[in-house]
């Protein structure tokens, strides 16, 4: 078993100590207090039906309860589960420069570490795109195949040191040609993303891109460093920072050779830019998130299966159990111990259950949920206040269909269904001459009408409900500020 969150791993233990404290506390208080109302040969009298044992239990089982809610939010996970996934995306393929000279400090703390954390905020905006790794300084190696599993990526991307590639150098050339070879065989556009100072001392980069461009590969280049350059350092045997010297002994300076990876990005038809922030958000919304993408063949994504839900039933029991539990009187332990024994020996399993019966069948003081309900449900319960004109009641649960639901479609209808609630509204406001309340309302009819299009373009019927409620909200401003210029000369008149 593993846990996702080990936060409160930690956290637990001093909680359920602190309340443990607080009730050591609490306890004390009271039996100060209770020495103040009467005297100590009467205490015992007065207070021989509490048990202080069941008082003892009730605080223990409080405090477990604690510790396993704390257990369920560290999400402890058991066994995994195999996904299919499909869906449309690009093929990226990173190039990480990882030669001493990413070593300089140029680029605080490191050229290196600016690389790397540059690559995870441009993973952070991506979705179904594969990505994939590869690292280089004298040669180049395939770090991370194309992938959809974003968390391998970050632990291969984390790991990444100066002392990844040992042969010393930076072959930019075999870095590209590394990185075309990593993508795989199917019709999708190719995109590489070089993060690097520019320095080749092999010199093939130039005649490198001109391969690859021909493949129809996309080189971008993020340059890393400055023009100025800085003198490298490194640290010896002994700890000491000193300068790295060339065959000559002269301190070695690298510099940012922006003219390389300009011709680079020129030949294979991409873009260069410096490193900064502006041009990581300028690469991914202006080249990135407006590539066409391809639908790929469904792939299996191994998903660990979360078992919170074991831990939550536990501690829910523990707190039933406490409230059974009297301090004067002993027939409410076996009560509780019934009620424990019929719900850990019950034969039949939590399955989840299928859509149930339309509203029509089952009225709306029979549907009750709680936080964990089935959005099916709640939808099924708004439905049926909407058909009974109870128009707010019904937008309040169709926007809790909207934030529980993961069914698309389902969320699709009740957007649609909640936009004719609102529109109603907006009709009962016209009745009733509140016009501005009715074109309020009218308007966000409108654009619930449209987020129901934007899931299922193919429906026509919402945006011709959107274009009608729209054409009676501008009727009706309209007919306002027609009124409006005859309003102001009667009133001029009554005065």
């Amino acid at each position: 078993m593993t846990f996702e969150n080990q936060l409160w791993l930690i956290l637990t233990p001093a909680i359920v100590l602190l309340a443990a404290g607080l009730f050591a506390f609490g306890l004390r208080r009271r039996e100060a207090l209770l020495s103040r109302f009467a005297a100590t040969r009467l205490l015992d009298q007065l207070t021989e039906k509490a048990s202080h044992t069941r008082s003892l239990l009730k605080a223990g089982l409080i405090l477990l309860a604690f510790a396993l809610i704390g257990i369920a939010l560290a999400r402890p996970t058991y066994g995994v589960d195999w996904i299919e996934r499909k869906a449309r995306g690009l093929d990226i393929v990173f190039v990480l420069d990882s030669s001493k000279s990413m070593l300089a400090t140029d680029l605080r703390p490191t050229r290196l570490d600016r690389a790397k954390l540059a690559i995870m905020d441009l993973v952070k905006r991506l979705e179904s795109d594969r990505i994939g790794l590869v690292v280089f300084a004298g040669n180049a190696f395939l770090q991370t195949p194309p992938t959809l599993d974003y968390s391998a990526f970050h632990e291969n991307l984390d790991s990444i040191g100066q002392d990844t590639i040992t042969r010393g150098g930076s072959d930019l050339g075999q870095a590209i040609r590394e990185a075309a070879k990593a993508f795989p065989q199917e019709n999708n556009f190719k995109v590489v993303i070089l993060l690097t100072d520019g320095e080749d001392q092999a010199q093939q980069a130039i005649d490198t891109a001109r391969e690859v461009a021909q493949d129809g590969i996309n080189v971008y280049a993020i340059g890393i460093g400055t023009p100025e350059g800085v003198y490298l350092k490194a640290r010896n045997s002994q700890g000491i920072e000193e300068f790295i010297r060339d065959a000559k002994g002269q301190p070695v300076r690298s510099q940012l050779d922006e003219a390389t990876l300009q011709q680079i990005a020129s030949l294979t038809g991409g873009n260069y830019s410096r490193l900064s922030d502006q041009s990581l958000n300028s690469l991914y919304t202006a080249v990135i998130a407006t590539l066409p993408r391809e639908e790929r063949e469904s792939e299996l994504q191994e998903a660990r299966i979360e078992r919170f839900q074991w831990v939550l039933a536990a501690a829910g029991l523990l707190l039933v159990l406490e409230i059974l539990i009297r301090r004067r009187s002993k027939a409410s332990i076996h009560t509780a111990a019934a009620m424990m024994a019929c719900c850990l020996l019950s034969p039949a399993p939590a399955e989840a259950q299928e859509t149930p019966p339309p509203l029509e069948q089952q009225p709306a003081a029979q549907i009750e949920y709680d936080a964990f309900a089935d959005p099916r449900v709640i939808y099924n319960d708004a439905y049926q206040h909407l058909s009974a004109g109870e128009y707010e009641q019904a937008k309040h649960l169709y926007a809790r269909v909207i934030e529980t639901s993961e069914d698309l479609q389902l969320e699709r209808d009740a957007l649609y269904n909640m936009a004719h609630a609102a529109n109603q509204i907006g009709e009962t406001a016209l009745q009733a001459q509140e016009l501005q309340a009715a074109i309020d309302h009218w308007k966000e009819a409108e654009s619930l009408f449209q987020s129901a299009n934007q899931i299922d373009p193919t429906d026509a019927a919402s945006i011709e409900d959107a274009e009608r409620t729209a054409a009676r909200r501008k009727a009706l401003e309209a007919m306002i500020e027609e009124q409006a210029p005859q309003d102001q000369p009667q009133s001029e008149n009554d005065e």
